[in-house]
């Protein structure tokens, strides 16, 4: 759980990592469905409001999400990255990252 919460500080979390060494195939697992989460919602998102290829509505797991990411674009009218969105789901609140994690639904 805290190595979630680092997310967002490369740095502490590689603090972290070294301190608890005998844990690294667990880090490099939550790495992994991390990116491919973050992948997953990029993917939604050029889906949804790029290419138009797909629509979600207000039921679907991570429409607060992509709708954010929308927000963010009008906001400051720049496309939306990957890095961007990874860094949008770093800095949500540890409980909402863990709520996103049950409801993970990544394509096979």
């Amino acid at each position: 759980m805290r190595f979630i919460e680092l997310l967002h500080d490369e740095y502490k979390r590689k603090l972290l990592q070294y301190h608890y060494s005998d844990n690294t195939h667990l880090f490099i697992r939550i790495s992994k469905l991390f990116n491919s989460f973050v992948n997953h919602i990029h993917q939604l998102y050029l889906e949804t409001h790029v290419k138009h290829t797909k629509t979600i509505d207000k039921t679907h797991t991570y429409y607060p999400l992509v709708k954010s990411l929308h927000a963010q674009y009008k906001r400051t009218n720049k496309r939306i990255t990957y890095r961007d969105v990874k860094e949008k789901i770093s800095n949500l609140h540890i409980n909402i990252i863990n709520d996103l994690f049950k409801k993970l639904e990544l394509p096979n």
